[in-house]
């Protein structure tokens, strides 16, 4: 087990640099500054692809006490970036509560191949484990964050308040919940889009409290069924959308029409997971996970006393509408409303129970994304499709031609999982490959395909002073992760994407690494501030806000603008 804690040594110098402080003050004949108070609560907010571009067009359509209330109140930095390579869910959450990059915290993308193996390792999928909850969830695979090697603002808060400092997550998304909670928190849950229960694993909780097994079996997902999914404003609101209803949208994943309104009781019952999916690709999505926040609060006494406790939640169902719809389509303005009212909802809930006074809120989000290929065509922007299939096979044949055939179902590459290429470690060993020559040839026949920008050999980033690296070959830098990375990156061009879905994100561009990010309530001062700041010092500053040293390993640095 790995323990994080600071060493001895700066334990006795920092007792010594406190002793000279008090008697330098009182030889002086002055008080020594006030030990700083922490919040009761403090709240990470995660919502799910928050593209920084597009905040401005939706925020038009926000009400005062959303968004615009950490606009207007809180410290926003509007040029907030992740500085890695593969902007998605699982290194969002992971850097967000670290305050470090892939390359240091080991959650390189939401899943990847280790060498020798053909079978993709989920980010935070553990076997070790069981799942806890009802027995409609005794088949899913259980989840903790054994896979996350440097500590979190979780596990910190912990370590500095000891076990009567709480410490609670909750999303949709397990990779979400259980990053964002740590290796060690009273509770991370997230929901069974197949079975319509919330579910923990027995990493952290052996089984649900009484609270959150009440929310399953009182169904409460059952009162959106009779609902239909309609526009929130007013239809001339939408004109500056895509049109609605094309045919690039992917709303028959879940076996929807591709235009509002949409209606969740068509085809399916209650109890059936395609009830639950397209719950899952809504805006009630959002009211699940805030219903469950809500009585974490509650029944948990979560800032109740003086010992800080914090809250982490993250909002799911913006990610699945923009990967079925587009950040262009009417659904995601429509969800980014909803998402707004909702939020003005919880921090009056938050005041009501806490007190915001006493409360420390960051909102931000894990990645964002960028138009939909097809707009952005419409738009004269360029754009266009990837087939990830023709990738694999452009490779693998190249690498056959050059190295000798092979027997049907093996392969030189193991998988294209857009941005990596994985190159098959058994299969290039069994054929004695210079891994290097073969990585070369895959990268110099990929860059001929039509959409590719930039493709970056990982291997040979190794050693190179970091002066010399190129803007993306540092990006790329802080994505390596030992037997978790692939061979090689590939960098889209902008507003190209890969064919089987509509919206997406996974590329260094701006549009996909570039989030808002605030800071609101306890130990934070108003303003907004146009510097660019990375998101790696998001976990520095709320510990600063939490009167504690950031988590161990954290790059990142506390945004001293944001602190009063």
């Amino acid at each position: 087990m790995t323990v994080f804690a600071f060493t001895r040594d700066a334990s006795v110098r920092t007792i010594a640099l406190s002793a000279t402080v008090c008697a330098l003050s009182t030889i002086m004949g002055c008080k020594a500054p006030a030990k700083k108070e922490p919040p009761r609560l403090a709240v990470i907010l995660v919502v799910d692809m928050l593209p920084a571009r597009d905040f401005d067009r939706f925020a038009k359509h926000f009400g005062d006490g959303g968004f615009k209330r950490f606009m207007n109140d809180g410290a926003w930095f509007a040029d907030a970036h992740f500085s890695y390579a593969t902007p998605s869910t699982g290194p969002g959450h992971a850097t967000i509560a670290t305050g470090t990059v892939p390359s240091k915290h080991g959650i390189v993308h939401n899943r990847w191949f280790e060498p020798g193996s053909i079978k993709p390792v989920n980010c935070v999928a553990d076997d070790s484990m069981f799942v806890t909850g009802t027995a409609r969830t005794a088949k899913v695979i259980a989840a903790s964050a054994h896979r996350l090697v440097a500590g979190t603002v979780a596990d910190r808060l912990k370590d500095q308040y000891g076990q009567d400092a709480k410490v609670w997550s909750g999303s949709l998304k397990d990779r979400s919940a259980v990053l964002l909670g740590g290796h060690n928190p009273d509770g991370a849950i997230w929901w069974s889009q197949h079975a319509g229960d919330f579910m923990s694993s027995s990493k952290s909780l052996a089984e649900l409290p009484p609270w959150c097994e009440s929310l399953n079996e009182e169904r409460f997902i059952d009162r959106f069924f009779d609902k239909a999914w309609d526009r929130a404003l007013p239809e001339e609101a939408y004109a500056e959308c895509d049109e609605d209803d094309v045919p690039y949208e992917h709303g028959r994943v879940v076996l929807w029409n591709n235009k509002l309104p949409k209606r969740f009781d068509k085809m399916f019952i209650k109890e059936h997971p395609g009830y639950y999916q397209r719950l899952r690709a809504s805006p009630f999505g959002n009211e699940l996970v805030f219903e469950w926040a809500r009585r974490a609060v509650v029944n948990e006494s979560l800032g109740a006393d003086d010992t800080p406790d914090l809250l982490c939640i993250s909002l799911s169902s913006t990610d699945v509408v923009g990967h079925f719809f587009g950040i262009n389509s009417h659904e995601m303005l429509d969800m980014m409303v909803r998402t707004d009212r909702q939020i003005a909802d919880w921090l009056t809930f938050l005041d009501e129970k806490v007190g915001l006074q006493n409360c420390s809120i960051v909102l931000t989000g894990d990645h964002g994304t960028g138009m939909t290929p097809e707009y952005a065509q419409k738009q004269g922007l360029g754009g266009g499709r990837v087939d990830v299939n023709d990738l694999f096979y452009k490779a693998d044949n190249a690498l056959r031609a050059k190295f000798g055939q092979l027997e049907d179902g093996v392969y030189y590459l193991t998988a294209v999982d857009l941005p990596w290429m994985y190159l098959n470690d058994t299969t290039l060993t069994d054929k004695g490959v210079d891994r290097a020559e073969a990585e070369e040839l895959v990268a110099k026949v990929t860059r001929e395909n039509e959409g590719i920008e930039s493709v970056v050999v990982a291997s040979k980033l190794s050693g190179r002073p970091a002066e010399s690296l190129s803007p993306l070959e540092r990006a790329v830098v802080n994505n390596i992760y030992p037997g978790r990375n692939g061979e090689v990156y590939i960098q889209l061009k902008p507003n190209w994407y890969k064919n089987g879905i509509c919206g997406g994100h996974d590329t260094a561009h701006a549009c996909d690494t570039h989030v808002p990010l605030f800071f609101l309530g306890k130990g934070f001062r108003k303003g907004r501030h146009a510097e660019r700041v990375e998101m790696c010092d998001l976990a520095p500053t709320i510990s600063a806000a939490l009167a504690m040293p950031p988590p161990a390993n954290a790059t990142g640095k506390v945004l001293r603008k944001a602190i009063k």
